[in-house]
């Protein structure tokens, strides 16, 4: 048997959805035991790992790979600039695990106006990369959905699930218990390294053992830039820190939330909120402002310039700030 694709709708009622902004606003549906995968990222899962689920967003094309001889399975998201089948023999390799013969099947999931990413004339040239003693039965199949937002893989058995919102439920996400700093810092990487002529990003990778990689290699460029971010709160580096030395990476910062702020939809502002939260004692969240800043009395890792920028945030990030409440403030 191959992956079991199933549908779920979710429905207001359900336990585990909560709301940014109230009832009938974008919801968050929360995975215990699921792994939150970033784009242009992929996961490893088997039957040993830490991890029962990894979750995705559809918006993007995303594959999923599973091995029924060895159950295990490979999630990919990837976007129109990356090339996700460069990586593929590896991860065929992973998935038969030293088997000379094995069950493989691949789904790829995308929007119905994007074209079939997985033909014959692509894959068959990859699999004699894998040598003369692999013996692989693969099929493949393409679904297309427009309304599908999201969806799950399955440890084991790599059952593969399509969410969809049902019309009280805007803009759904999932949500999965490991989410600090995966989504975000690949997100920051993506920033980072956006200017340099390759047009692509590391994958950042969860290896089905143990904890999420969350720092592949950069380019020389993004890991300065990033290592800059990362000294801020080094008691040597003073207020705003060795980012003083980056200024133009400052002012992309504050391009980008200036940007966000005339209402415009801003690829990598995730990004560049993170890497104001990075530079803890640096800037207003919202803003990028410096002077009168006051902590966030809950999870105490966020700043503000005043009350009126911490009201307009917390819909944003009211969730992530439960998760790491270091007190009971409001």
């Amino acid at each position: 048997m191959g992956i079991k694709v199933e549908r779920y709708t979710v429905t207001k009622s359900d336990p585990r959805l909560s709301f940014i902004g109230g009832v009938h606003k974008a919801g968050l549906l929360h995975l215990p035991s699921a792994l939150s995968l970033a784009p242009r990222c992929y996961a490893r899962l088997q039957p040993e790992s830490n991890f029962t689920q990894v979750c995705s967003s559809t918006k993007g094309r995303v594959i999923v790979v599973h091995c029924e001889t060895t159950k295990r399975s490979v999630i990919i998201t990837f976007d129109n600039v990356q090339n996700p089948l460069a990586t593929l023999p590896s991860h065929l390799e992973y998935l038969r695990n030293g088997q000379t013969t094995a069950n493989i099947e691949i789904v790829s999931v995308l929007q119905s106006t994007d074209l079939d990413v997985l033909p014959p004339s692509v894959l068959n040239p990859l699999f004699p990369l894998l040598g003369a003693s692999s013996a692989l039965n693969v099929t493949v199949q393409t679904i297309k959905d427009d309304q599908v937002t999201s969806l799950t893989v399955d440890r084991s058995d790599g059952t593969l699930t399509l969410y969809y919102p049902s019309p009280e439920v805007l803009g759904l996400k999932l949500v999965g218990s490991d989410l600090a700093g995966f989504g975000a810092f690949h997100r920051l990487m993506i920033l980072l390294d956006e200017d340099q002529e390759e047009g692509s990003s590391p994958s950042c990778h969860y290896d089905g053992l143990k904890g999420p990689n969350r720092l592949p290699p950069l380019s020389k460029h993004g890991a300065a830039l990033l290592g800059a971010a990362q000294a801020l709160n080094a008691p040597s580096s003073g207020r705003g820190g060795n980012l003083a030395r980056f200024s133009g990476l400052k002012d992309k910062v504050q391009a980008l939330l200036d940007e966000a702020a005339t209402g415009n939809r801003v690829p990598g502002l995730e990004a560049a909120r993170m890497l104001l939260l990075t530079a803890a004692e640096g800037f207003c969240i919202v803003c990028a402002k410096e002077d009168g800043l006051k902590k966030c009395s809950g999870c105490k890792d966020v700043y503000y310039c005043g009350s009126m920028h911490q009201k307009e945030d917390w819909p944003f990030h009211r969730d992530l700030c439960k998760l790491n409440r270091k007190t009971k403030g409001p």
